[in-house]
């Protein structure tokens, strides 16, 4: 994967550099990604997105083991792992509009219908006011 990266750059010198960089950072980035998306797969592109992007604007990449190019490469991967989160989350919900009720389905369906539980529990078992006052 590296080798495309590679091909970004124009001399041999930033070419050294940004395969010092790829393996200085490429663990902590996906690391990074991992903990924001949970997912493997999810991981893996937000690493090579940033990888990406770092070639792309590889300019902006000042000494490889500063602490601002750190920061630099954990912001971007972060900012790819939210935005790959959040778009899963909107594959998940779908929304159906029933007269004036908008009801939600998820693809968590166990949570779902767990708090179909608990709503009907409290629905039905929450004492009335004048229940609370005559039980006394």
């Amino acid at each position: 994967m590296i080798a495309l990266f590679l091909n970004l750059l124009d001399t041999q010198a930033e070419k050294e550099k940004f395969s010092e960089l790829y393996y200085t950072y490429k663990d902590l980035l996906y690391w990074i990604a991992l903990k924001k998306t949970n997912c493997t797969e999810d991981a893996e592109e937000c690493v090579q997105e940033t990888f990406f992007y770092a070639a792309k604007h590889f300019e902006k990449i000042g000494d490889i083991k500063s602490k601002s190019t750190k920061c630099y490469l954990s912001t971007i991967v972060t900012g790819f792992a939210v935005d790959i989160f959040n778009s899963s989350k909107k594959e998940a919900e779908v929304s159906v509009s029933h007269g004036d009720v908008e009801i939600k389905y998820f693809d968590d369906f166990k949570k779902a219908e767990l708090l179909a539980v608990f709503d009907d529990c409290l629905l039905y078992t929450s004492p009335s006011p004048r229940d609370l006052s005559t039980s006394r």
